[in-house]
């Protein structure tokens, strides 16, 4: 099942927005009824807690990238599918090779620690949209 979603903005759910027409569909996979739940949970969250892509970071020009917000960025812009087995989380997207690793780790693990929809599950996976594992969320101590 793929799903219109935006990543912020002030859109009241009208899914014609430029913001959700440029965010792209997310798709959701599983086999369980709790694990189709986990998975549109995160969607929402996603939805509701990506920035839009004309928020500002500060008021005056960036003069160096703040790479933790490029790779939230990504990941809200790039993701494509959702699938979710047993409570962990795959997320697949198609994410530029030029982003920084650990920013990109710290990104994708706060999005789902952020969404408290399996945060105490470890094994969270980013994947490249060829399946190849970018990276993998610990599990969040109690």
């Amino acid at each position: 099942m793929a799903v219109l979603f935006g990543c912020g903005g002030d859109s009241d759910n009208d899914p014609t927005t430029e913001a959700a027409v440029l965010a792209g569909e997310i798709a959701v996979h599983a086999d369980r009824p709790a694990d189709d739940k986990t998975g549109k949970d995160l969607r929402a969250h996603l939805d509701r807690n990506c920035p839009s892509a004309d928020s500002a970071v500060g008021e005056e020009p960036q003069t160096t990238p703040n790479v933790l917000v490029d790779a939230t960025e990504a990941i809200c812009r790039d993701t494509e599918t959702i699938s979710v087995a047993d409570g962990q989380v795959t997320v697949q997207a198609d994410l530029a090779d030029d982003l920084d690793g650990k920013s990109l780790e710290v990104a994708f693990c706060s999005l789902i620690q952020g969404a408290d929809v399996a945060d105490f599950t470890k094994g969270h996976e980013l994947q490249d949209i060829e399946g190849k594992t970018m990276v993998v969320c610990p599990a969040r101590a109690g």
